[in-house]
């Protein structure tokens, strides 16, 4: 009772402050407006029995004592009750959804190990036919939809979000990313999964462990199933998503659609054909009564639904890219690209971006009376400053001063007092005021009387009052005055400016690393949104209902370079010049860039080298060695310097060193000959050659690695001195180059060249050929599974001999694994 007074002493004081500013009809009614809707809140409050926050409270507090018209106190007014509202309903909510879910696993609780549950239990078995009818076993009909469907929708999902969270993760904010990452996690209890032993039904026990880890993170994807929609949605605004990926989203999810429409399935449908339904009935078993909700599983496996937002959870191939990223920064030629691109935005962007801005300005305070004063300032174009000026302070300096008022809201959370550590950036905008350039209201009377004279245009001028050179007997008494009015204000523009340019430009050099504070990332930058509070303005000037933190620094930034700009300051024409002669050497770098990613980084005379053999070859014969086509070596060169120096008199690898053999071939080479000529189907050859080149030679800098043209159509090679695995990476590597070439053939575009490749690692005393032709029937066994591919020995330990041989003289499939999900 004693809070219900104080709030309502609080709205009491308020009102009163409004009636004492009535100055027009209009702000009568704004009180009156004001009044019932307090009037309908109160009544709310006492109804829900709920009390105003301590900072709420504040709020009204500082609304009261703000000096602001009635009209605008009505409107933050409103603002603020309408969060209050919202606060309470989502604490209602929350406490509701607390007595409900503590209410299913109490009914859960009561209903185990009796015979009433055990009943239940079987009920369900016969109705559903998920579980066995008395032995309440999980039937592996069910359980092997983990195995097949699911599996293959994570392998789509993660395939079609992968380029994102290994290079693009500076693009999403930590809930963002960790909602689309959180999907990849399933891939290792899947595997887990399929390497149980099939069986037609199953005792809980014999999979408890793989199932509580798979769930433990369905758990998590099901509960923020909003989210990851929303993140994924945002991920392909700009490009166009993978074929099926989202109907593949959403069957994960729980949401399947059908012809872009939600497909409604019966209660039966639902068990015996969702991941949901699976799991329900495998916790079911395990429990001995019916298990009917995810906080029911949640309480019985301990887990927690809750996506981590604290910070990013990259992937290993995101940590990979952040270091090499890392190691970029420190290059010089991406410290001249930064500083070009910092100039480009500056100039190209932010200037332009102020011209407009001075407009909606005018526009906002002239209403229709707009045009006039564009007149106006075609006679008096100090006045002009003036109110470019006066609109720049009100709707965004003013928020950088106010340290309380300026409150940005990120993945749910709330950061107030972001400018704090930016001294120089407060020091800069704190004197930035009418009062501190001498413009307060008496001085407006004396810019009207400083007019453009008949013999110049006003842009020329300003640019004349402005210019540094010109002596001070140059002007009249009223001109001279003028002047150095504007002369500050320039000097003060381009500061200020300068250390909004310094933030932006630090947001943007740590573009695509992740920062330790949450603050400095990149993605909090162009994600984080401005409360509303009473300093917050720009949005109304942008025309944007809600302004990211990016949109804000930049607009402003783009409006104090641009006053620093028409007031002749000497540093933008500086940057200009600066821009020019810096920009052929951006270029350049640009595109040396640009080609290396391409796959082409270096020239292919020359390769004989990596081998290391120069002293041993002479160099008028390498023509022998060498393909015409490719530029690659040949099968000869193997026998004739790769065999004597690695391997014994009877062809047998006599090191421990480890040593892999691979042979790749196009899988459409053919079709492609016959399709669209040799010719397009040589410069395919050539493309992937150079791909195998760059990545198996160059890239590892491991001299004993070789590339060669073998038999035809096929390429082969060896990797030293490299584990299992990063062989693999290797040729995954190769394999995804070829993926992204593009050959243009006049009629159609050939892409996507498709590889299948087969893997060995050779042992001591095994003989060359013999490897050679096991990696051959590697790859043979890749493409008669679709191709596009790779193919190795599960066992990498294990020597292929002739009981490993099947009927058609191919290698028992049981011993072989692929890396990728066949396409």
């Amino acid at each position: 009772m004693e809070t219900q007074r104080r709030d309502h002493e609080k709205f009491s004081r308020l009102l009163e402050s409004m009636k004492g500013d009535l100055r027009e009809k209009s702000d009568t009614m704004a009180v009156s407006d004001l009044e019932k809707i307090i009037a309908d809140f109160e009544e709310f409050k006492r109804k829900k029995n709920f009390s105003l926050s301590d900072h709420e409270t504040k709020q009204i507090q500082g609304i009261t004592g703000s000096g602001f018209s009635p009209h605008v106190k009505k409107r933050m007014m409103e603002d603020i009750l309408y969060s209050i509202k919202s606060r309470y309903q989502q604490q209602h909510i929350d406490h509701q959804t607390r007595e409900r879910v503590e209410k299913e696993i109490h009914d859960m609780k009561a209903m185990q190990g009796t015979l009433k549950g055990w009943l239940q239990l079987t009920r369900f078995a016969l109705t559903h036919g998920t579980i066995t009818a008395f032995s309440h076993r999980l039937k592996d009909k069910y359980f092997s939809l983990l195995r097949g469907k699911t599996t293959a929708s994570v392998e789509i999902i993660s395939e079609g979000l992968e380029d994102t969270l290994n290079n693009e993760y500076y693009t999403l904010t930590n809930i963002e990313y960790n909602s689309l990452e959180i999907i990849t996690q399933l891939r290792s209890p899947l595997e887990d999964i399929a390497s149980i032993r099939q069986q037609t039904s199953y005792q809980p026990y014999e999979i408890d462990s793989a199932i509580d880890a798979f769930t433990r993170v369905y758990a998590v994807i099901l509960s923020n199933s909003d989210i990851i929609l929303q993140s994924a949605k945002k991920n392909f605004e700009k490009k166009k998503a993978p074929h099926g990926f989202f109907g593949v989203l959403y069957d994960l999810i729980d949401r399947p659609i059908f012809n872009n429409r939600p497909l409604v399935r019966s209660a039966q449908e639902n068990i015996r054909n969702s991941i949901p339904g699976v799991l329900f009935s495998y916790y079911s078993t395990r429990m001995g009564c019916r298990v009917t909700t995810i906080n029911q599983i949640l309480y019985i496996i301990q887990g927690d639904a809750t996506l981590d937002s604290s910070k990013k959870n990259l992937t290993t191939g995101a940590i990979e890219t952040e270091k090499n990223r890392r190691e970029v920064k420190d290059d010089d030629n991406q410290h001249l690209l930064d500083s070009y691109q910092e100039l480009e935005r500056i100039i190209d962007r932010f200037l332009p971006a102020g011209a407009a801005l001075e407009e909606k300005l005018y526009r906002i305070a002239t209403g229709t009376k707009y045009q006039s004063w564009i007149e106006e300032h075609r006679i008096k174009p100090a006045l002009r400053i003036r109110r470019i000026l006066e609109g720049f302070i009100s709707f965004f300096v003013e928020a950088i001063n106010d340290e309380d008022g300026f409150i940005l809201e990120y993945d749910g959370a709330q950061f107030p007092g972001f400018f704090s550590p930016y001294t120089k950036l407060r020091e800069a905008a704190s004197p930035y005021n009418l009062y501190e350039f001498d413009l307060a209201a008496s001085r407006a009377a004396d810019l009207s009387k400083l007019t453009v004279p008949e013999t110049m245009e006003a842009e020329e001028y300003l640019h004349y009052l402005t210019l540094q050179e010109t002596p001070r007997t140059g002007y009249s008494l009223i001109e001279n005055d003028v002047r150095q009015m504007l002369l500050a204000i320039s000097r003060k523009s381009y500061t200020l400016a300068g250390e909004l340019n310094s933030l932006i430009n630090d947001f943007y050099s740590r573009k695509e690393l992740i920062p330790e504070k949450i603050e400095s990332g990149f993605d909090f930058y162009t994600s984080a949104v401005i409360a509303k509070t009473r300093s917050a303005k720009a949005h109304r000037v942008l025309n944007m209902p809600s302004l990211t933190l990016q949109q804000f620094l930049e607009n402003t930034c783009a409006l104090a370079f641009y006053i620093s700009q028409i007031l002749n300051h000497p540093g933008v024409a500086e940057m200009q010049k600066e821009m020019e002669i810096m920009k052929p050497k951006a270029d350049e770098i640009a595109a040396q860039r640009k080609e290396a990613t391409s796959g082409k980084h270096v020239s292919l005379p020359g390769i004989h080298a990596l081998y290391g053999f120069d002293e041993d070859i002479d160099e008028s014969a390498l023509h022998i060695y060498r393909d015409s086509l490719t530029g690659l070596l040949k099968q000869e060169f193997l026998e004739d310097h790769v065999i004597p120096d690695v391997y014994d008199t009877d062809n047998r690898y006599y090191s421990d060193t480890l040593r892999f053999v691979f042979v790749a071939c196009i899988d459409t080479i053919d079709a492609i000959n016959a399709t669209y000529g040799h010719d397009n189907g040589d410069r395919v050859i050539i493309e992937v050659s150079q791909r195998f080149l760059h990545f198996v030679c160059f890239q590892s800098r491991e001299k004993k690695n070789i590339v060669f043209r073998y038999n035809g159509n096929l390429f082969a090679g060896y990797i030293t001195n490299a584990s299992h695995a990063s062989v693999l990476d290797i040729l995954d590597s190769v394999h995804r180059a070829a993926g992204e070439i593009t050959i243009d053939t006049g009629e159609k575009i050939i892409s996507a060249i498709p590889l299948s490749i087969g893997v060995y690692q050779e042992h001591r005393g095994t003989d060359v050929h013999e490897n050679l032709s096991i990696a051959v029937k590697i790859m043979d066994f890749v493409q008669h599974h679709r191709g596009n591919n790779i193919g190795f020995i599960k066992n990498q330990h294990r020597i292929i001999t002739e009981r490993d041989y099947n009927r058609r003289e191919g290698i028992d499939k049981s011993l072989l694994a692929l890396l990728h999900t066949p396409r």
